[in-house]
């Protein structure tokens, strides 16, 4: 199945749902040449299992501004940052370089 098609089947689906009408597979299935199985599992996967996730909150949150300071000075690299948040805060509250290593790419 091509993903036009399927864009096609999700979005057939999709006005149906909102409409509050439970779609008969075997005719979506028959309109775009694919078997009814197919238009189901696209049905539950993408409308009635999709729960949002929700937004964690890093432990780095908090040191947001320092460490845009910190890496805003020429000669300092992420890793004299990191050095000197856990020299400062301790590892237990800044974590893992490759924590820290990740949240510095999220937020520049």
């Amino acid at each position: 199945m091509t993903k036009n098609k399927k864009v096609k089947i999700l979005t057939e689906v999709m006005i149906l749902n909102k409409l509050e009408i439970k779609p008969v597979y075997s005719k979506i299935a028959k309109k775009y040449n694919v078997d009814y199985r197919t238009v189901k599992k696209a049905y539950k996967e993408d409308y009635e299992n999709k729960q949002e996730r929700k937004k964690r909150i890093s432990r780095l949150d908090e040191f947001k501004e320092e460490i845009i300071l910190k890496l805003s000075i020429n000669r300092s690299s992420m890793r004299s940052t990191h050095n000197f948040l856990v020299t400062k805060y301790g590892l237990n509250k800044i974590g893992a370089y490759s924590t820290f290593k990740h949240y510095v790419k999220l937020i520049i």
